[in-house]
């Protein structure tokens, strides 16, 4: 993967072929002066997926979620989402995120391919290699 930054927080982007891209990032909370409480706090609240989903929607104009999720599983909270990003299908246009939160670290995983592609099982394996001891 090639290792860059975005906003001042490290990000690793893979083209497995010119269909399918991973990218993984990493973001601290505690830089923004939040400590573990403060961000399970403002993640517990009702409208917390909708507003996160909203922020990243905000990025596309055409895009539309097709499916949202989220997940509380030993402390971790897991926003999932599925979206077109209205984007021309010979673009990477069907995007897949995770976006898991441990203590004040959000570790973002987002899978993009051609909406005509839809390889089940790069996408998984990208997914399933995510461990956080």
């Amino acid at each position: 993967p090639i290792e860059s930054e975005m906003s001042g927080n490290p990000i690793w982007i893979a083209n497995i072929d010119d269909q399918n891209r991973c990218m993984a990032m990493v973001f601290d909370y505690a830089a923004l002066g939040m400590d573990s409480a403060q961000v399970a706090n403002e993640l517990s609240e009702p409208g917390a997926l909708v507003v996160f989903r909203d922020q990243l929607l905000g990025q596309f104009d055409k895009a539309k979620v097709l499916s949202e999720n989220s997940s509380a599983s030993n402390g971790r909270i897991l926003f999932e989402y599925e979206i077109d990003r209205g984007a021309d299908t010979l673009e990477l246009n069907h995007w897949y995120s995770k976006c898991y939160f441990v203590n004040t670290k959000m570790y973002v995983l987002n899978y993009f391919e051609m909406s005509k592609t839809k390889d089940n099982l790069i996408r998984e394996r990208f997914f399933r290699s995510f461990k956080v001891k």
